[in-house]
């Protein structure tokens, strides 16, 4: 209902029939009262799946085990404050591992892959990504091959795209410090072999712009990756290629061809954990 204060034009507030009064900071306004909608799409219907599955079972958790979950939210890197402090809570950093593997199980979809010398080729293994019964020990960032041994990757090169949903894109090993490939477990700082899941952003005018969402719609999870071993010994890269089509229908829309998007890697524990590997414009072809 509609309440008044003083004059009934200057101070009306709320609905009164098919309009709408408010007020804010530069004087009264008055608008045609607009029913929601509710689209009710598959991704809608998804999204809020995901949502529902992940708001359980922290409550069950003991409380050891829960602190432990504050532990890792505390370790997570706030990139816009520039510190750890205030970026997740306990339950928040817990219900975002579930939401990442929620979302790997939805997209998984079927990658080939070869060494850059293309023989012989990688093996994508069905091994799940699970939740995991306790919080992972490390944030795993990018960056950690130039002081352990663990086997992340560098950045991506060679990323293509059609508008059928077609795609490649390189993962690259080499680089000083890192020797690049050289054996066939993959593994992160938690000691948690990984694949690798792939973002577009919404269109942007130019390369070079920033785009108001990098993560805007996700192409892929690629199952957990090992290796055949590698002939020679040492490979710098690692091909992929795949088609994102059965994704596309459950989007409202997806870049046209002709449109330039930025494409992002990164790299998906099989605990759930994440990490940025890097990202390429790429224009549709």
């Amino acid at each position: 209902m509609a309440s008044t204060k003083g004059t009934i034009l200057d101070n009306t507030r709320k609905r009164v029939g098919s309009l709408v009064y408010s007020a804010n900071g530069s004087g009264n306004y008055v608008k045609f009262y607009k029913k929601p909608t509710n689209p009710n799409s598959i991704a809608q219907q998804n999204q809020r799946n995901r949502f529902r599955a992940m708001s359980g079972g922290y409550g069950a958790l003991t409380q050891i085990v829960q602190q432990g979950w504050a532990n890792f939210a505390a370790s997570i890197y706030n990139p816009l404050k520039k510190t750890n402090k205030g970026q997740l809570s306990a339950i928040m950093a817990f219900k975002g591992i579930k939401l990442t593997i929620q979302g790997n199980n939805d997209r998984t979809l079927v990658f080939t892959g070869t060494y850059d010398s293309l023989t012989p080729s990688v093996t994508l293994t069905s091994l799940a990504i699970a939740m995991p019964a306790t919080a992972p020990i490390n944030t795993v960032r990018p960056d950690i091959l130039n002081g352990s041994g663990s086997n992340l990757p560098l950045d991506i090169s060679g990323a293509t795209i059609t508008g059928a949903g077609a795609c490649t894109c390189s993962i690259v090993f080499s680089g000083a410090p890192a020797a690049g490939i050289t054996g066939t477990t993959f593994t992160d700082e938690n000691g948690t072999q990984y694949g690798f899941t792939f973002y577009i952003s919404d269109p942007v005018h130019s390369i070079g712009y920033r785009p108001r969402n990098p993560y805007f719609q996700n192409i892929g999870f690629t199952k957990i990756i090992t290796a055949a071993t590698p002939t020679p010994a040492t490979h710098s890269k690692i091909n992929l290629s795949w088609n994102c089509s059965a994704l596309i229908t459950t989007y409202k829309r997806f870049p046209l061809t002709g449109q330039i998007v930025l494409l992002t890697c990164c790299v998906v524990g099989s605990n759930g954990t994440i990490a940025h590997v890097g990202s390429q414009y790429v224009t549709l072809t």
